[in-house]
């Protein structure tokens, strides 16, 4: 069964570069909030509440706020987060 953890801390120790690229190209500060314990996923919120998340296979915008987030998650439609790219 798979699980959300909402801890602010990060899974793997190579995140922490992912992430600052990821803010860059957003043009915003990012921090962990969970994580996805079936892949070690990170969940991110930016300044303005806005949810990512880190995924080997990239990463993705999940929502503007935390139901919109979940909801993304729990279905798996997932926008690419280069869409929101500055």
């Amino acid at each position: 069964m798979e699980s959300i953890g909402f801890t602010p801390r990060l899974v793997f120790k190579g995140d922490t570069e992912e992430i600052s690229d990821l803010a860059g190209d957003l043009g915003t500060k990012l921090f962990p909030v969970g994580y996805d314990t079936y892949d070690g996923s990170t969940l991110l919120m930016d300044e303005t509440g806005r949810f990512f998340l880190s995924h080997h296979t990239g990463a993705y915008h999940l929502g503007r706020e935390k139901y919109e987030a979940l909801m993304s998650l729990m279905s798996g439609e997932l926008e690419d987060a280069e869409d929101l790219f500055v």
